[in-house]
This record gives structure tokens, sequence and C-alpha cells, in this order.
């Protein structure tokens, strides 16, 4: 038996298997990369479109634990490869590579995540930062084999803490290229001011059909804050941000202050069934209630950053605490992140499976 255990609660909701680890491969000293080896019978539900990622399930000190981690393989490897770096006080991050081997099975949701590459278009740039790179080195293999061009802009504090080097090295030819950018100064690395002064001097960056940011949140602000500034439509510019969830006891107090006097009337669609229920407006977000009444509604970060727990709202509105990864248009069309969701109608429909 694997490290990794199997609950009845994930066997049941159809969005998860278990996984074998074929591949273990130390990237830097603090990062591996896993290839788990995919059983016929389950091939066809972790195809997945370069840029998505995988989430883990595993069970630490007897608690359920869920991250996100993107997938850096190419669409035809044998394997299904992730990449991990350790992160300070990281539940998984730090499990993984501490207690993994080969051969152990894993929990693994299908592949999923909207930080993919647009359809009919061949040129990319793209802005990533430390373990920013893993989707991004599947965008790149992508664009290599459909034969388009990408332009990779990466930053680290070193040689020896960067990512996948090697294989990007190997990447490199005509169409494909790599910059590297070392400091040990963490996300200044690529401040406005440094973004901007590449573009300007690389003026034909600007004509790219679509830019990828990957990396935390402030070097993607200073990223899409100089794109933009040189005329560039928001909706070509896509990012992801790799930051750690917010802290389990924070999401807990969040709201548990003020109850309301009465909970709304809602209906979840979620595998083909809907479920009716009462939702506190002023208590946890509509996700955490899900849970605590039983309920296997998708989720990973709770943080605000994967949009596993994305849904549709179909009658009824909500708001939310925060939003790192829904775009703009993607909330006009009624999503929402339910790990962040409120109600703030008298009923509420949310619908998981019209995504």
């Amino acid at each position: 038996m694997g490290l990794f255990k199997k609950k009845k609660k994930t066997e049941s909701s159809g969005n998860a298997t278990v996984l074998t680890v074929a591949e273990i491969k130390e990237e830097t000293p603090d990062s591996i990369s896993i290839g788990f080896q995919v059983p016929d019978a389950e091939k066809s539900n972790f195809v997945f479109v370069a840029g998505q990622y995988l989430t883990l399930i595993a069970d630490i000190d007897g608690v359920e634990v869920r991250r996100s981690y993107s997938i850096c393989g190419g669409e035809q490897d044998a394997l299904l490869r992730i990449g991990v770096k350790r992160v300070k006080d990281g539940r998984m991050s730090n499990y993984l590579p501490n207690t993994l081997k080969i051969g152990d099975a894993v929990n693994v949701m299908y592949p999923a995540g909207n930080f993919r590459l647009e359809d009919g278009s061949k040129s990319y740039v793209a802005f990533a930062a430390g373990s920013g790179i893993t989707p991004v080195l599947s965008q790149i293999k992508k664009t290599a084999n459909d034969g388009g061009s990408y332009r990779l802009f990466y930053g680290n504090n070193s040689e020896e803490s960067t990512m996948f080097k090697q294989e990007l090295d190997a990447l490199s030819n005509d169409h494909i290229s790599v910059g590297y950018s070392y400091t040990s100064k963490g996300d200044s690395r690529f401040t406005e001011a440094t973004v901007s002064a590449i573009l300007k001097e690389n003026s034909e960056l600007l004509k790219a059909d679509a830019f990828y940011l990957c990396g935390p949140q402030e070097m993607i602000e200073n990223a899409k804050a100089a794109i933009t500034s040189f005329g560039v439509a928001p909706e070509k510019i896509h990012f992801e941000l790799f930051v750690a969830a917010l802290p389990e006891d924070k999401k807990s107090k969040k709201k548990k202050a003020g109850k309301s006097k009465g909970a709304v009337p809602a209906t979840v669609v979620l595998d083909g069934e809907s479920i009716l229920l009462s939702i506190d407006p002023k208590g946890d977000s509509i996700l955490d209630q899900l849970l605590d009444k039983g309920y296997d509604a998708p989720y990973s970060c709770k943080g605000a950053v994967c949009s596993t727990c994305k849904a549709k709202v179909l009658e009824g509105s909500a708001r939310l605490d925060a939003n790192f990864s829904l775009s703009d248009k993607e909330l006009e069309e009624g999503y929402i992140l339910t790990c962040q969701a409120h109600p703030t109608s008298d009923t509420i429909t949310v619908d998981y499976d019209q995504l």
C-alpha cells in the first residue's frame, strides 16, 4: 500500500483516481519532478492541455491535504510529470520530497486549469519566476512541437536554483529562446521598470499573440502593468499565481464572526446531481459549508488561486472574499470561486458541472 491513501470520499466523486509514482528526479536542491504512470483505463481522463495542473490528495498526520502542481511534461510524454518546489512551512511541498518513493500510490484529481495557450495563436512571450516555470515548460514543449515561437524571460535566485534549466536549454532554437535573470532580491527580479526595459529593447515582442505570466503576485502585477503600458490589450495577458494558500486558521476565522439570523435556500449541482441545502451568507464560504455537510465538492488551495473550486451561479448572486484566478470575462459570465463565495441573494443556484 502506498503512503497516499485513497479515501471513499474521493472514490465517489468521479474526478480523481490513484496513480503510481514511476519516476522521481531532483531538479534543484529544493525541487523535484514526479512522473506518474497513468493506467490505460484512465488515460482519457488525464488528457491535458499545456499549462494545466494536477491536484494531489494526501493524508498528512491524519489530515487530508490537497495541493495543486502544474504539469511540466509534453502532451505525448510516456509519464505524466509535475514539478514540486519546497515552500517554507509547506505541508505538501515538504511531505512529497521527504516521503514519496517509486511505486507509491497517489490520489490525483484530473487535470484542470485555464492557463492554456490560445487557440490559433503561434507566438508567445512569457515572464516566469521560480517554480512558475512549471506550466510554462509544458507550453514551450507544445509550441516547439507545433512549430510556433516562444520567448521566455525566467528569473531565479541563482543558476543552481533554476528548475528545468537543462530541458530549457535543450529546447532552445531559432524559435524558442530563454533569457535567464539571477538575483537574490526575490520578486524584485522583474520590476515594472525591468519588464518595460526588456520590451523597449525588444519591441518585436509586443507583436506576440499572447503573453503569459507565472510566479508570485508582485511579479505578475509588475509585468502586467509594464505590458499594458505599451498598449497591449489586457485580454492578451494570461497569468497564474504561484503563492502559498491562505493559512488554515485565517480561513476558518475569516467569516465566523457575525452569524446571520437565517440561512438562504441553495441548490448546488455537483456530478450531475442537484443538492438542496441551506447556506449561511455570513458563515464560511459556500465550499466550506458544503464540505461541512459531507459533500465532496472539488477544491485544492482554498486560497483563491488554483480555481479548482470554480462553479457557475445560475440563479442569484454571490460575493468573493478574494480572487486571484478568474478573469473579468469569467466573472461577467457568472463564475465564482466557491472557496471565497458567500450568497448575496435570497436564494442561489450554483453549478459545478458547467465549466
